[in-house]
């Protein structure tokens, strides 16, 4: 997996109306984008790293995380979840 190909996973999901929670399940990564288990870890790698630097705060499965004034946790199923709070 190229880093070209993991930023445009990620520009394809921030390209979306709902930009500030943006969630990369499993499914969507190993089925829909066809990636193997080595392409996997390289997308949660370098995928947070750029989130990261694009302002979001990435979560991981089993960290707990606020979202709509509710304490919650990343499931098992979502391998990454970035959320961009507003500043205002």
């Amino acid at each position: 997996m190229t880093l070209e190909r993991i930023s445009e996973i990620i520009n394809e999901r921030i390209d979306t109306k709902d930009n500030n929670r943006i969630i990369f399940t499993y499914y969507q990564l190993r089925v829909k984008e066809n990636l193997s288990e080595n392409d996997l870890r390289d997308f949660i790698y370098y995928g947070k790293i750029r989130l990261e630097k694009l302002g979001y705060k990435v979560y991981l499965p089993g960290q707990r995380y606020t979202w709509d004034y509710a304490n919650r946790f990343v499931q098992d199923n979502e391998l990454l979840l970035a959320i961009k709070f507003s500043t205002s």
